[in-house]
């Protein structure tokens, strides 16, 4: 492969290389959390664009435990329902598909056209995976993913919440938990505090990111619409990784440790 152009990548679009590298950086390790076969095949390409990124061992440990959680969560659901719809909203470069595995699964990945076509050059999706260039804020893109009322359906959201302006987020959730009735939807949150405090990480200022929307009860988004339930919730002391040990200090802090979490919602009810 020559080296990638990233040209068209800016901001949060380009936000997906980082993640990708991270992804990489741990499958180097000798006995990694998470191994991801696309991002340590890219690692080298990288490389030149990123590799300040190799300093940041908490941001690769933190990044890697919130991805193996996606990656759980959508694995128990699809063990559920194995002809279930998967949707990746702002799916980036991540492979989870390959990761995971599914062959009945209907997947869909859905990004900003620029994100789509660098994707296009560096992942061969498998079959079964539909990539479809569009905003999610756009939901024109609903009507190619619904297999119809009733049918199941897992929503993840990774790293994209937080970029938008909370009446967006509203917007999206009351959406899906309209046209999806009981399907789930699973997205990472930070409370108000951690989204100023993110904001000022050094990595945000270089690629010229903010974060805008924050949550401070996990279920805080049940009265945005009638039956739209928290089903479940995931930090990253929950796991009990032998790597996490330097970061114990952090428990004396509420505000460290429940700041960042993964949260999974239930969309409305059917009935």
């Amino acid at each position: 492969m020559k080296d990638l152009d990233f040209s068209n990548l800016a901001g949060v679009e380009r936000n997906t290389l980082m993640t990708l590298y991270l992804r990489g950086m741990e499958s180097e390790q000798p006995e990694p959390l998470l191994h991801d076969d696309v991002a340590a095949r890219l690692l080298p390409h990288l490389e030149a664009e990123l590799s300040y990124l190799r300093k940041s061992k908490d941001d690769q440990l933190f990044n890697v435990l919130r991805t193996r959680k996606f990656d759980r969560w959508t694995r128990d659901f699809i063990n559920i329902q194995p002809r279930a719809t998967v949707v990746d909203l702002g799916c980036g470069v991540d492979a989870r598909k390959q990761r995971i595995g599914g062959s009945g699964v209907r997947w869909f990945g859905i990004d900003l056209p620029e994100v789509v076509e660098f994707r296009k050059k560096v992942i061969r999706d498998p079959a079964g995976y539909t990539l479809i260039p569009a905003s999610v804020l756009d939901f024109a893109w609903m009507d190619r993913v619904d297999p119809g009322r009733g049918a199941p359906c897992h929503f993840s959201a990774q790293g994209l919440l937080p970029y938008f302006q909370p009446e967006e987020v509203k917007g999206l959730v009351v959406g899906l938990a309209e046209r999806f009735p009981g399907c789930e939807l699973v997205f990472d949150a930070m409370s108000p505090f951690m989204v100023k405090l993110h904001n000022r990480h050094p990595w945000v200022k270089k690629m010229n990111l903010r974060f805008y929307w924050g949550l401070k009860q996990d279920e805080g988004l049940e009265d945005w619409a009638e039956g739209l339930t928290l089903v479940g919730s995931w930090r990253y002391f929950d796991d009990p990784v032998l790597r996490m040990k330097p970061y114990r200090w952090m428990k004396i802090i509420p505000e460290a440790t429940k700041g960042n979490r993964v949260l999974k919602y239930k969309l409305g009810s059917l009935y």
